[in-house]
């Protein structure tokens, strides 16, 4: 139980430092196109862009701690939801090739000795339960870990994830745009 604790450490640690580059990498583009398509299928839809942004891009908001917080929490979620989807089916697979292959007989052979049964299934071994967990907790963190660092599993299970932060922000920033008021243009002063 210790080693699948250390495995979901690494996994978090990895992920949290990673995560936090990420977000550093967050590209805000804001130019008329990007906002219009990024505004697409939202209730900012019919929002007129080119008088929002006239210089042909509004400019970049940064973010607040608090915003960070939320995209980093969400980033993590996302990839340990991933990397849990991963660990569950790598552990069923294990399971599910165990029961089939070790057959009890099979195990005495192994361990000199009747196996000690599952409370919860006459077929399933404690120790095959076991060495399914640890072989699932190391492919869920080599998962996550890989998943963030190697070019082609980043394009594949963490580019859309990013690619969606970018739209979110760029929703954000027309919305912004259209909450706040325009500067009132100076008004000259009256002699009367």
């Amino acid at each position: 139980m210790l080693v699948v604790v250390l495995f979901a450490a690494i996994t978090v640690l990895a992920a949290a430092a990673r995560l936090r580059d990420e977000i550093g990498r967050v590209e805000q583009d804001l130019s008329r196109p990007t906002l219009a398509a990024a505004c697409r299928d939202t209730p900012l839809a019919g929002v007129r862009v080119e008088q929002l942004a006239p210089d042909g891009q509004l400019p970049a908001m940064p973010l607040t701690p608090r915003q960070e917080r939320n995209l980093l929490l969400m980033l993590a979620s996302r990839q340990l939801v991933q990397a849990a989807v991963v660990g569950l089916t790598l552990f069923t697979f294990f399971l599910a090739l165990g029961v089939l292959v070790v057959t009890p007989e099979t195990a005495e052979q192994w361990i000199g000795e009747k196996p000690q049964m599952s409370a919860f299934s006459p077929v399933i071994p404690v120790a095959m339960l076991r060495n399914a967990t640890l072989l699932a907790a190391f492919g869920s963190m080599y998962f996550a870990v890989t998943s963030m660092t190697d070019a082609d599993h980043r394009q594949q299970f963490f580019a859309p994830i990013i690619d969606e932060i970018e739209r979110v922000l760029a929703v954000h920033a027309v919305y912004l745009a259209v909450r706040e008021p325009a500067p009132a243009a100076p008004q000259g002063l009256s002699t009367g």
